[in-house]
Order: C-alpha cells, then structure tokens, then sequence
C-alpha cells in the first residue's frame, strides 16, 4: 500500500497538502511538480467569544491534554514526566481522550497518573463539551511528537488558551507560530497564565476557518484549470 501511494503522489500533476511540514515530506519523496499548501479549517463554534470569569481565579491551575491517550505518536509518557517536575499541588493535567485499556502505552500512563494524584484521566472527551473543556484549561499542553497538521492547537488557541509544545516536535511552522516551546521544563506558570485569553492567539486562530481555506482551495483549482 506504501508503494502504492508514493507512486500515486509522484505520478501526480499537482499536489494539494494540508500544511507547510507535508509539503516538505513530499518534497523528499522527490516530487518536482506543483505543490499547494491549503491549512484545513477549524469548526466555527471555536471562534464564539470565550465567557469571562467574573469570579475570583480557581484555587487549582489545570493543564489539559486532549486527543489519543495511549498513541505512541502523541507522546504523553514524556509529557507527564515533564508536568511532574512542577512542584506546586495546585495545579493538575487532564488528560481527555480515547483509550484501550490493554494497550501497553495506557498502562505505564496509569501507573504514571497513579503515582501523582495531580495526574487525571478523563475519558473520551464528547464532541458537544469540546469547547467547554477547552475553556477549563489554564493551558493547553500537546507532547506530540509530530503532527501533520495540529487541530487541538489551533482549537484551544481559539478559545485564547495558550499552548505548550516541545522544541523538537515535528508541528508545521504556521500552526505553532504562538505556542510555548519547551525542552524539558514547563516554565513558570505566571508566564503561561499571562497568555491566558489572549487576543493575538484568537486572531490568529481565526486564519484558519473553513470559508478561508475552501476559498483557497479554489483558487488553486481554478489556476489549474485555466492551465
């Protein structure tokens, strides 16, 4: 099937991929044609204006994950044994998503969460309290090794909540622009708070609709047909 697919892409007049890191894997594939960029959208309900807290700040900082809890790829094991290098009790990571309980990467993860109550599965998180559960986080924190777009960082960034990436994650260049790029060590969490529904991250969020990126795509179609 791999073959297949390269072969597919090689033979191929044009290429539309769904970001700048994509473009670049087809580029060393060897493909020497016409290469388009067009960044999916993301859902409009993400783009309402977050709720403003006009209670006094909770007592708990919350650091949320959300997406394939026992994936390799997403590489939570590092991600929480980064989170357990702070020090302080009043602050938690939830960790929302899908999971097989037999699946070895959930297991050292439960041991993980088991050993530091800060640490809190969630479960599946439901597609109508997605924005809900986006606007409980303090910041959003996302160890992905490597995403060919990176949906979650664009969602929570929407709803002005700041995100964290490690350094070396392979993220395309336009979805990470605004995050907080880590090594080892979240810095200190007045810094992230700081961020905290930030209208720069909202505005540039809401680049990436999915009116802007059908009008874009297009574009290209209508530029290859006229060819």
């Amino acid at each position: 099937m791999e073959k297949l697919y390269v072969k597919s892409i090689l033979s191929s007049d044009a290429i539309i991929t769904v970001s700048s890191l994509v473009k670049e894997d087809v580029e060393r594939l060897g493909y020497k044609k016409k290469i388009f960029v067009i960044n999916p959208g993301i859902d409009e309900r993400f783009f309402s204006t977050p709720k403003i807290n006009t209670e006094e700040r909770r007592d708990v900082i919350r650091l949320g994950y959300i997406g394939r809890v026992d994936s390799e790829r997403k590489n939570l094991i590092r991600g929480i044994r980064v989170f357990k290098k702070l020090k302080g009790k009043n602050v938690i990571f939830e960790l929302w998503g899908s999971y097989n309980l037999n699946n070895e990467i959930f297991k050292r993860i439960k041991k993980e969460s088991e050993e530091d109550p800060r640490i809190r599965i969630m479960g599946p998180a439901p597609d109508e309290k997605l924005v809900e559960i986006y606007d409980s986080f303090d910041a959003f924190f996302f160890p992905t090794k490597e995403e060919g777009f990176g949906l979650p960082i664009l969602e929570a960034q929407a709803r002005g909540v700041p995100v964290i990436v490690f350094n070396d994650a392979r993220i395309p260049k336009e979805v990470c622009e605004n995050c907080v790029k880590i090594d080892d060590e979240i810095p200190p969490l007045d810094r992230i708070l700081s961020f905290k529904e930030n209208d720069k991250l909202r505005n540039y969020a809401s680049k990436f609709s999915w009116e802007n990126s059908i009008k874009n795509l297009l574009n290209i179609y209508n530029k290859l047909i006229e060819k």
